[in-house]
């Protein structure tokens, strides 16, 4: 079943990342549906937990055991803390994220469906779809936006 493709991978695929304008919309329909937000309407978690989940590279791996949590391991693709002496380049800086977006909860909303699926905002985004693949809690993805959000996390310092 995961090497089955859905319609918006399979489109990427034919595509090579680069749908026709046309297409977008349909993409975009079809991947915002699959987001499903928390029933009780919070999308901020703990951000202490959400710096765990962004420096955790583990779950999912062959080596690792049925039952290691999953992370997200968000730093191999973005800087979050100004701190931070090694992350990756491929995915935008995140460094005060919260804070630019003066700590708008539909800010933080959005961001929320960005991690459950990233191509509900941008089709064919090379981000993963933590929420949708199920490689990340709904309560691990609220404290990851509780990590981009919160005013004392250090993402926004």
């Amino acid at each position: 079943k995961r090497i089955e493709q859905d319609e918006a991978q399979r489109v990427c695929s034919e595509y090579r990342g680069e749908p026709p304008a046309a297409l977008v919309p349909k993409l975009l329909e079809g991947q915002k549906a699959t987001v499903v937000f928390p029933a009780d309407g919070n999308v901020i978690g703990d951000w202490k937990e959400g710096a765990k989940i962004a420096q955790n590279g583990r779950g999912g791996q062959f080596s690792d055991p049925p039952n290691t949590v999953g992370g997200g391991n968000c730093y191999a693709c973005h800087q979050l803390s100004m701190a931070e002496l090694s992350f990756g380049t491929m995915g935008p800086s995140l460094t005060e994220y919260g804070k630019i977006r003066k700590f708008r909860p539909e800010d933080a909303k959005a961001a929320y469906a960005k991690i459950y699926n990233a191509q509900s905002v941008l089709p064919c985004s090379n981000m993963p779809r933590f929420g949708l693949s199920k490689a990340l809690s709904e309560q691990q993805i609220k404290d990851v936006v509780g990590y981009l959000f919160d005013p004392q996390s250090p993402v926004n310092k």
